[in-house]
């Protein structure tokens, strides 16, 4: 699914993209989603993606394994800024362990140690002491048959 958005709202609330190697949408997409008065909803194919190219950001993740960790971060202060966090907050939630967990079960090798560790021994604790995700510290989730 994609997303149009008009020119003039991008301009006034200043969204740019994050400069950071993958993930460098999400805070442009959600913020806009999050910060709209109205959202309108088309049933017609607009725009069309390619998938399954080699050399995509998106297949090569394991260069900028920790990406989306900064990206949540980062749409979680503006949220917090814009004063709709607690409006949010469990859509954030939601969406920050899918993702988490989307990220981890489609990297291998090197990176997902990295990733796995800094999920289970920082992140995932992060949140919980930010009072997201308060059972976090208890997380019993399976990521390829580990429990985290």
């Amino acid at each position: 699914m994609g997303q149009l958005f008009r020119t003039d709202f991008v301009r006034e609330k200043g969204y740019l993209f994050q400069e950071q190697r993958t993930s460098n949408d999400l805070l442009f997409v959600f913020s806009a989603i999050t910060d709209a008065k109205r959202i309108t909803i088309l049933d017609e194919i607009l725009v069309h993606q390619r998938r399954d190219v080699s050399s995509s950001l998106s297949v090569t993740r394991e260069k900028s394994w920790d990406c989306f960790y900064y990206a949540l971060i980062v749409l979680r202060e503006h949220l917090q800024r814009m004063g709709s966090f607690e409006r949010f907050e469990r859509d954030y939630i939601d969406y920050a362990l899918h993702f988490s967990l989307w990220n981890i079960n489609s990297i291998k090798g090197f990176a997902y140690e990295k990733l796995y560790n800094k999920l289970k021994s920082e992140w995932f604790k992060d949140w919980a002491l930010s009072g997201l995700m308060p059972n976090a510290l208890n997380l019993k989730v399976s990521i390829s048959n580990t429990a985290i």
